[in-house]
């Protein structure tokens, strides 16, 4: 047990081992205060300086009157007095070595002993970010990070674990004490539940600090450098890129509902990927530990298996299904019991008659669309199965009026599925495109139309028993550079591409700028397709199948592909398939011939073997 604040506070299973002294013969060695100095106190067989008292005034003032009103304070929501026990002498020896002074690394010697520690969190290596693990004695702290990776040790180190050591070596990384190198380092058990809440069953080392008011001030950053805590919050930012290897958000808890740049969380990028952490999202980050940089408190979580996650629901798009219905679609399952026809709004008003929930998908039954109209719904008062509302800032999208009937006319023009990158140095295979082009007489509205690109043998199988969609681009956002439409000219192109290739298109061709990837947009491999869908009826309206295997080549080819009507199987066959290819040691694409009877037009036959040739790429710009 320890006193804590005047307070008694039983520790199960983690209770502290009294340190037994030794015979030492250096000049700082002692058994008793009466060995050292004025003003040092014998810890662990060395004299050091005595513990600083809380805060400045904790030990002259704590026990005469903490009892007397922390009880009545320090559940609730504020706090006055940021706890620390430096009754026990593992923690003397703790606080021994954060007393010892240096801005940077410097050796200690005699080499301290922190002995009968815990280790509560390993951290991994990631990035420039060092592997290391840290250690705690009693909860609260002080505790420290050891910079040396947990698995590497003798022995290797496990959360739990019960060690000791001598520290020789320490360093200051921006405000962050280290313990940089150690000896003798000995296990005395394993298992312990330190990840538990120091008020649990059986009782851990985490302290839950998420109604405290002071958690970012100098005294704070001090207070619980390296301690294992718990903490339940609110994000209240985007995520913000910390490096190139880690990702940061600020957010707000009951005791601190004001964001601020120097209370956050810090992880690697992966962990905020796999977590779904987002603006909005409410987060328990379940025992993690409080490190600093700078006068930056970081809560740092390495796994995502250290946070439990609840977002609010947020909607990620929408699209017509047919001129009476469209389909809002949002990023997790719906609860269909929240869902009514007032939630949604249209604009330009469209009259919203029935709703439909499946999944992730809310489908509505809509007064006749006008088509290549863009509309804008808006959702209020839905939640997900998770039991989150609907975002504030995320809760409306666009889409584009529908009809029953595909747009004749729009093809494929080109295809540069392997840009030349034979250079020296190589160049980045960044700059490849589709181009479409309305062939017709008449304008097309191609808002509900999606480019589907289909693998033929993903999986090293025949290509009959698995092809499939390995990537599609919908033709929602077509701009001419500034301005969105959805309507092509007769005669207009539209190139489908990274920024690479559309931020250097002529003025005011039109293009959908693919975010991600940047490289190797397009596949390159026998019998791969590329398709163009209208969306609301699961039809394709025009296909290139690309690259013969010749030796085994293959007449037919139909893929499950989802479309508004459900999934469809769908053909890429258009006559035969092109023998022809194109490599990244050619500065080729796959485009369509002119059509010598009708300059303005190109071939389309519907034969992929016979209307396209191979010649210089040529991205927004008629041959």
């Amino acid at each position: 047990m320890v006193i804590r604040n005047g307070r008694l506070a039983l520790v199960a299973g983690l209770t502290a081992l009294a340190v037994a002294c030794s015979d030492r013969d250096d000049g700082n060695a002692c058994d008793a205060n009466t060995d050292c100095a004025d003003g040092q106190v014998c810890t662990a067989n060395v004299c050091v300086a005595p513990p600083q008292t809380d805060a400045g005034t904790d030990a002259g003032t704590d026990a005469g009157t903490d009892a007397g009103t922390d009880a009545g304070t320090d559940a609730g929501p504020t706090n006055t007095d940021i706890p620390r026990d430096l009754t026990s002498p593992e923690n003397t020896q703790i606080q021994a070595f954060l007393a010892v002074s240096t801005t940077g690394t410097v050796a200690v010697n005699p080499p301290l002993p922190i002995n009968n520690v815990f280790v509560t969190y390993i951290s991994p290596t990631v990035g420039t970010t060092p592997a290391g693990f840290y250690v705690q004695a009693t909860a609260p702290g002080p505790s420290l990070f050891v910079k040396l990776n947990a698995a590497t040790q003798t022995p290797p180190l496990a959360v739990g674990d019960k060690i000791s050591f001598n520290a020789t070596e320490k360093t200051v990384f921006n405000g962050l004490n280290q313990v940089s190198a150690i000896t003798g380092l000995t296990r005395a058990s394993a298992g312990a539940p330190v990840k538990n809440l120091v008020d649990a069953t059986p009782a851990g080392l985490t302290v839950d600090i998420s109604g405290r008011t002071d958690v970012k001030s100098a005294a704070a950053l001090a207070a619980y450098e390296s301690d294992l805590v718990q903490v339940r919050g609110t994000v209240a930012s985007p995520p913000t890129p910390s490096g190139t290897s880690f990702t940061t958000f600020t957010f707000v808890t009951a005791g601190s509902p004001a964001p601020s740049p120097n209370f956050i969380l810090r992880m690697p990028n992966a962990v905020a990927t796999a977590s779904g952490l987002a603006q909005q999202c409410n987060f328990t980050a379940v025992a993690v530990p409080y490190s600093r940089f700078g006068t930056t408190a970081q809560l740092s979580p390495f796994s995502a298996d250290d946070l439990v996650v609840a977002c609010p629901v947020n909607v990620t798009g929408a699209r017509s299904v047919g001129p009476t219905s469209a389909e809002v679609l949002f990023n997790v399952a719906v609860d269909a019991a929240t869902v009514a026809v007032s939630d949604f709004t249209i604009t330009p008003e469209l009259a919203i008659s029935a709703v439909e929930v499946t999944g992730t998908k809310v489908k509505l039954t809509t007064a006749a669309q006008a088509e290549g109209t863009a509309y804008t719904v808006a959702v209020a008062g839905v939640s997900g199965t998770n039991g989150a509302p609907v975002s504030t800032s995320a809760a409306s999208a666009k889409f584009w009026g529908g009809s029953d009937t595909a747009p004749a006319g729009l093809i494929i023009n080109e295809l540069e599925y392997d840009n030349f990158t034979n250079t020296t140095p190589p160049a980045a295979d960044d700059k490849e495109y589709i181009e479409l082009i309305n062939n017709s007489d008449a304008p097309v509205h191609v808002g509900n139309m999606v480019v589907v690109l289909v693998n033929a043998t993903p999986n090293g199988t025949t290509p009959a028993a698995s092809r499939q969609e390995y990537r599609r681009i919908e033709l929602t956002s077509v701009t001419d550079g500034t301005t969105a439409t959805d309507t092509l000219a007769p005669g207009a192109l539209l190139v489908v591409g990274p920024a690479t290739v559309t931020s250097s298109l002529p003025a005011g061709v039109l293009r959908v700028t693919v975010a991600s990837p940047l490289n190797d947009l397009i596949q390159n491999g026998a019998d791969d397709s590329v398709g163009l869908l209208y969306y609301p009826t699961g039809v394709l309206t025009d296909a290139l199948w690309y690259e013969t295997e010749d030796e085994a080549p293959v007449t037919t080819f139909t893929a499950t592909i989802a479309t508004g009507v459900g999934d469809r199987e769908v053909s890429f066959v258009e006559g035969t398939q092109s023998a022809l290819f194109e490599s990244n040691g050619r500065d080729v694409s796959f485009q369509r011939k002119v059509d010598t009877g009708a300059p303005t037009k190109v071939v389309d036959a519907n034969n992929n073997s016979t209307d396209f040739e191979v010649v210089a790429p040529t991205p927004g710009t008629r041959r």
